[in-house]
């Protein structure tokens, strides 16, 4: 389509302004394009006589006349009268610089991917000019804007200004007009709509050539009284947000509005009350009209009932707080400040939390906090239970919190009944401050089991799950490259003895200080990964080929026999399901391996006799037994195992490493909460299982997620295998991405929510 063929309309509301509203007519009349009309969309109490003649000798005008009042009424009304293609909005306040202005509005119309075009306002207004820098006419996620138009420079932008704007017509009709709940001066009613343009999938381009002098005169919706101008105001920017945001960025607003809120209560209103709360009158307003005609146009408008009021206050405690903490307490100070600045994160953006508790994976060991005398804890028991009240509490208030059906709920039920049965049972039995400790095991068990439901909530999608699945998955890569420097930097351990870890020699730990749990954790991750590359071809799967050998090199490299068969449990299970060529060649590579690479072999070969690390399993097997016999109905508490070692002689130091469990996770469960405890994690596994197995089965999800599920399965294999020989169920990175995993694996088979 050839520029001079498109047809404009060019829409000018005014009201009260005769002269120059005939000023920019006479302006638009000698433009050099060949096919416009203008729409001049009279608001004024006295018709403009002017323009009424000029339309008679002219019929490229049209003259409309109205007694409703209305910015966003009178653009609504020009488009109706309008017959152009494009539809172009000036204010009646403004003054074209050159003769082809529609022509290069014409212009940036060829390409069908755009529906508008902002141009360039030179303010008069000096006020309005020191707002000339920064980005150009963009509104952020957190509701700001820029109303910069004075660059030179063409870009794209999402808010341009609104008296120098055009669009296309069939445009404005798809995405509902201009809001007439806008009033008075309008404030925002242009970039509201501006956004709902660019969310329905246009472009809206910035044209510096397109030029206007905007001359900011009196009159128009700036002749009422100063503070009913700033009730609309409020008012505007209360409708303009609501609509828009999410409440969470609420706080930002008022603090961006100080400044208006200050001027209207004391400059112009006197510390009259009217004054003084009209900006809170008037968002309350806006509030309540926006929940009784909620729009879809807002990318937050399912939170809409998010009462977040107490954002402001708590932010500003926050800061208090912070200062006396550091001030008083140095060190500890610091850490508990850190814990408030997470707490305000959460608040924000409960997700970055999320994203950070999994990213806390990768420093595994590297920091661990001593909690009281016997007990320490990794950043992710702190990081979890703020996201939790956060995520939990918002999902109350704003109403969204939603399961899916699933048969995980009875037996988790169950555990935690019993876990707290047997610390009821024995409470008697242990000081207070051992009671204490040994129950923050319980409340970590519980805390990474609620991972479940957040999981349902942010893996809502396919594509989200995937995103999420392919960060753990990562994880594991980054992991083992760290230990591959950590083998390379750092072979030797022995200096970590006095600190209570193992003086392991020439083997990969990384960052978890473990090989013995660092290898189930790969050898989990390994599995699922290859159930997802199996279900493609190797093409697209070709870097996750290469994931796979990064952390099976690694696991090879713990030199954990533990960690092997694990890995030959998982992958060998999925292997025999999905591809017998991959079964083949895994048992060819492991043979291999173990011919030719002495250590393996030395620890393949040491299996078959009992060396001194599996002397050390067994009678730590024996322990447990002898203690689960003592306690064989509810056990000694869930977790109280390492205080009941102290008291049978097995250990001097209820501080060492592994004093909480028995180096077999059935074992630790059945001693801490007895046969009736062990029943139920039994029946949890099952569910467990059984979710994967579905997720497997199900022949209408895509083939991506039917591979998940066997390597899923197939990785619940790896584990339980792994936990005969480790207490690796209850690790709690371990524990993590499995519930994780599960939650993925029934999203994936609900409908996807946006």
């Amino acid at each position: 389509m050839t520029t001079g063929k498109l047809f404009l309309s060019a829409v000018i509301p005014s009201l009260n302004r005769p002269g120059p509203v005939t000023d920019l007519v006479k302006d638009l009349l000698n433009q050099d394009y060949p096919n416009f009309e203008i729409i001049v969309v009279d608001q004024s109490h006295e018709k403009n006589q002017q323009l009424i003649d000029l339309s008679t000798r002219d019929q490229r005008l049209k003259y409309v006349s109205t007694e409703i009042v209305g910015t966003c009424q009178a653009r609504n009304l020009g488009v109706a009268a309008a017959t152009g293609e494009i539809i172009v909005f000036i204010d009646d306040d403004s003054r074209l610089h050159q003769p082809d202005f529609l022509t290069i509005q014409a212009e940036n119309y060829t390409d069908q991917k755009v529906g508008g075009v902002g141009g360039r306002v030179l303010d008069r207004n000096t006020a309005l000019n020191r707002q000339q820098s920064g980005p150009v006419c963009t509104v952020t996620k957190t509701g700001r804007i820029f109303p910069n138009a004075t660059s030179s420079v063409k870009q794209d932008i999402n808010a341009p200004r609104g008296g120098n704007m055009s669009f296309r017509r069939q445009v404005i009709l798809d995405v509902g007009g201009f809001d007439e709940r806008f009033r008075g001066n309008a404030m925002r009613e242009e970039t509201d709509f501006s956004l709902r343009v660019v969310r329905a999938g246009w472009r809206i381009v910035y044209d510096p050539r397109t030029a206007i002098d905007h001359l900011a005169l009196s009159g128009g919706s700036r002749s009422r009284d100063r503070i009913t101008w700033y009730q609309d105001f409020f008012f505007n920017e209360s409708l303009f947000f609501l609509k828009n945001f999410p409440r969470r960025y609420l706080g930002l607003l008022w603090l961006r509005k100080i400044r208006p809120m200050l001027a209207c209560a004391i400059y112009y209103g006197q510390l009259k009350p009217r004054a003084i709360f009209a900006p809170w009158r008037s968002f309350r307003e806006a509030s309540c009209l926006v929940s009784k005609q909620p729009t879809a146009a807002g990318a937050a408008d399912s939170k809409q009932n998010n009462p977040d009021r107490w954002i402001i206050p708590a932010a500003v405690l926050m800061m208090i707080g912070l200062g006396i903490l550091i001030g008083w307490q140095g060190t500890a100070g610091s850490i508990l400040a850190i814990a408030m600045w997470l707490v305000a994160i959460a608040v924000v953006k409960p997700e970055w939390v999320f994203i950070i508790s999994l990213i806390t994976i990768v420093l595994g060991q590297l920091i661990r906090l001593s909690v009281g005398s016997s007990a320490s804890v990794i950043p992710n028991d702190l990081i979890l239970p703020v996201l939790l009240i956060v995520w939990l509490f918002q999902g109350l208030t704003r109403g969204h919190l939603r399961f899916p059906r699933h048969s995980l709920w009875l037996p988790m039920l169950a555990v935690l009944a019993t876990m707290a049965l047997s610390l009821f049972v024995n409470r008697g039995l242990y000081s207070q401050s051992e009671f204490i400790s040994g129950s923050l095991y319980f409340l970590r068990w519980v805390e990474y089991a609620l991972l479940l439901f957040i999981g349902f909530d942010y893996f809502r999608t396919h594509h989200r799950a995937e995103i999420y699945f392919k960060v753990i998955i990562w994880t594991g890569i980054i992991i083992a490259l760290l230990g591959f420097i950590q083998l390379r930097l750092f072979p030797d351990f022995s200096s970590m003895v006095p600190r209570g870890w193992d003086p392991h020699i020439g083997r990969l730990l990384s960052t978890w200080f473990d090989p013995n749990f660092l290898g189930g954790f790969l050898a989990i991750l390994i599995t699922l990964s290859l159930g997802v590359t199996l279900s493609r071809s190797f093409f697209q799967a070709r870097w996750w080929w290469i994931g796979i050998l990064i952390m099976t090199l690694a696991l090879l490299l713990t030199f954990s026999r533990s960690g092997y068969v694990a890995l030959i449990a998982g992958v060998g299970f999925v292997a025999t399901w999905r591809s017998r060529t991959i079964l083949f060649l895994g048992a060819l590579a492991l043979i291999a391996i173990v011919l030719f690479v002495p250590r393996v072999q030395e620890r393949v070969i040491g299996i078959r006799s009992v060396d001194e690390t599996a002397q050390l399993r067994i009678v730590s097997w024996e322990n447990a037994l002898q203690v689960a016999a003592d306690h064989p109905v509810t056990g000694v508490g869930y977790n109280l195992y390492r205080f009941v070692q102290v008291q049978y002689g097995f250990m001097e130091d209820s501080q060492e490493h592994s004093a909480s469990g028995s180096d077999s996770s059935l074992l630790t469960i059945w001693v801490t909460t007895g046969l009736v405890g062990l029943l139920a994690y039994a029946w949890l596994l099952i569910a467990l299982i059984r979710e994967a197995w579905r997720t497997w089965r199900d022949k209408t999800i895509p083939r991506l997620w039917q591979g998940f599920g066997v390597g899923l399965v197939g990785a619940w294999a790896a584990l339980l295998v792994h936990s005969v020989f480790i207490n690796s169920l209850l690790y709690p990175h371990i524990m993590q991405v499995m519930w994780l995993f599960t939650a993925m694996a029934i999203m994936v088979r609900q409908p996807e929510k946006t």
